[in-house]
Formats: C-alpha cells, sequence, structure tokens
C-alpha cells in the first residue's frame, strides 16, 4: 500500500476551511442594497456617496445607481446619501439581520440655492468725445463742449489753450475769456458743479491760465 501524502491532505483541508470562513462570515453579518434615484424623473444617479453613519463603511453608486454596502454586524444603521447639488438625505434605523440583504432606497432633488442681492455699480465714463456729444445733446440750453479725449492729442498746456477750441469763445491777455463778444465780467465760471469766484483783484473775472490742461475731464 502507498503512503498518503501529508502535503495534499493539509492542502485539502485549507481548501474546505475556506469556505466554511465564508459561509461564517456571510451568516454572522448582513448587507445593505438598494438603489438611488432621482426626483421627479426617477432616473438612477451615478457616483453617490452612500455612507453608514458613525463608521467607516460606506460605498459609492454604479452606473444603474445601484450600491451595496456588505459585512455589517446585527443591528439599526443611519445612511447618508450625499451628492454634489443635491440635497442630503438621511434614513434612519435601516435594519439589519445576520445572513439577509437589507434593501434600502433613496431619492435625491436638487439642492436650491438662495442668493443674495446682487448690485452691479458702474461709473460712467465722461472724458470720451462721445460722452461729450451726449451730454451737450441732452442739456437743457445750448451748450458746446471739447471732451479729454482730444485735450490729451493736443499740446495745450492750460486750460486757456484748450478753451479757445470751443466755438463762440476768445482768449484776451492769455488767460481771460469772452463768449459771444459778452466781457468777462459777465460770464460765470463753475468748477466741478460748484460756482468759482474771480481771481483778479481789480476786476470779476477768473484766469484759465492757472489751470493744467491735463487736469480737465
Amino acid at each position: 500500500m502507498k503512503a498518503r501524502n501529508p502535503l495534499r491532505v493539509t492542502k485539502l483541508l485549507i481548501l474546505l476551511f475556506i469556505p466554511l470562513l465564508q459561509l461564517h462570515a456571510q451568516l454572522s453579518s448582513g448587507s445593505i442594497t438598494g438603489t438611488v434615484t432621482e426626483v421627479p424623473e426617477g432616473l438612477p444617479l451615478p457616483g453617490v456617496n452612500v455612507t453608514v453613519d458613525g463608521t467607516q463603511r460606506g460605498a459609492v453608486t454604479d452606473d444603474m445607481g445601484r450600491f451595496s454596502i456588505e459585512g455589517l454586524e446585527a443591528g439599526k444603521y443611519t445612511l447618508v446619501f450625499s451628492f454634489i447639488s443635491y440635497e442630503t438625505v438621511r434614513y434612519e434605523n435601516a435594519g439589519v439581520k445576520c445572513g439577509v440583504s437589507t434593501e434600502v432606497n433613496a431619492e435625491m432633488s436638487v439642492a436650491s440655492l438662495t442668493l443674495n442681492d446682487v448690485v452691479v455699480v458702474a461709473s460712467r465714463k465722461t472724458d470720451s468725445e462721445i460722452s461729450v456729444i451726449n451730454s451737450v445733446r441732452n442739456m437743457p440750453v445750448i451748450a458746446n463742449g471739447i471732451s479729454a479725449q482730444i485735450i490729451s492729442r493736443s499740446a495745450d498746456k492750460d486750460a486757456s489753450e484748450v478753451i479757445r477750441k470751443v466755438p463762440g469763445i476768445s482768449i484776451i491777455d492769455g488767460k481771460f475769456i469772452i463768449v459771444r463778444g459778452l466781457s468777462q465780467r459777465y460770464n460765470n465760471v463753475w468748477l466741478n458743479n460748484s460756482s468759482v469766484p474771480g481771481n483778479e483783484t481789480d476786476t470779476r473775472a477768473f484766469a484759465f491760465d492757472v489751470i493744467p490742461g491735463s487736469q480737465i475731464d
């Protein structure tokens, strides 16, 4: 008679022992499976994170919205379903029994966001030629003007040289203005919406040569 090979017997015992361990693990624990769908279309949601609250156990739904969490001890668990741009869903008291697969289905709806008031602040460009034309057009009185855009292209060093380009304006003594033949002491000068007094001691007139041309908007 041939003696039995002890190595073969050991391998056979190991092969028989592994299925027994797997069967014991299945009978001593349970699992949670289910499907996550979208409201209101009812379409499956892939990529949803499903976690067992208070533990490190969890799963991610597949292309069909299915998930499976195995190896859970018998008891009741809380499942948390989370996905970007969707409302988080909590499923309380999901019961797990040994050797049984508990089915838990969830529905998720798109999260609604409430935004605060949006205030748009803008400033009107006043130094362009188009802006001056529009301002003159909307004035209730007859007016003329020249833009800072044109002033920047010229070699005028002060306001007296700039203002002589406006139709109807004449300059005397290189600094005083005459508007359509009207003497300088009868003209009012306004800067930044404020009346400017005369800066001469012997006459009521404003000298425009004191304002640099580059400072005019």
